[in-house]
C-alpha cells in the first residue's frame, strides 16, 4: 500500500469524483498498479468508488488489488477475507476515514459481513 503523489492515482480519483467511470476503467487498465495506492486521506480508489456509488468500478478496482484491508473487506462484503483480517487486527479499529469494519459492512448493505 503506497501513499500516492502519483499523478495517475490523482487522475483516477478525479475521474471517480466526476462520475466518469468509463475513463476510470481505461486508466486502470493501463495502470493496474493504481489499485494498490492510497491517497493522502488514507482512502483507496476502490473505497472512493464505493462512496461515490460506482459499485461496478469499485469492484473492478478491488479485483486489481493485491490485498484488501479489513475495512475494504467489510465494505465489499468479502467475508472470508474479513474473517482472516479480523483474526489479526483489532476489531474495534477505525479506518482512516473514521469507520469500523461493522459500520462499513452495514452502510454498504453487506449482510453476511455484518454477521
Amino acid at each position: 500500500m503506497l501513499i500516492s503523489d502519483n499523478i495517475g492515482y490523482v487522475a483516477l480519483i478525479e475521474l471517480i469524483q466526476q462520475g466518469q467511470p468509463e475513463a476510470a476503467f481505461a486508466l486502470l487498465e493501463q495502470n493496474p498498479e493504481l489499485a494498490d495506492e492510497i491517497g493522502d486521506d488514507g482512502v483507496s480508489a476502490a473505497m472512493h468508488a464505493l462512496y461515490f456509488g460506482q459499485r461496478d468500478l469499485a469492484d473492478h478496482i478491488a479485483s486489481y488489488k493485491s490485498q484488501l484491508s479489513v475495512f475494504e473487506s467489510a465494505a465489499f462484503g468479502r467475508s472470508v477475507e474479513l474473517e482472516k483480517a479480523l483474526s489479526h487486527e483489532n476489531k474495534s479499529s477505525f479506518s482512516p476515514d473514521g469507520f469500523q469494519p461493522l459500520h462499513l459492512a452495514a452502510f454498504f448493505g453487506r449482510q453476511e459481513a455484518v454477521r
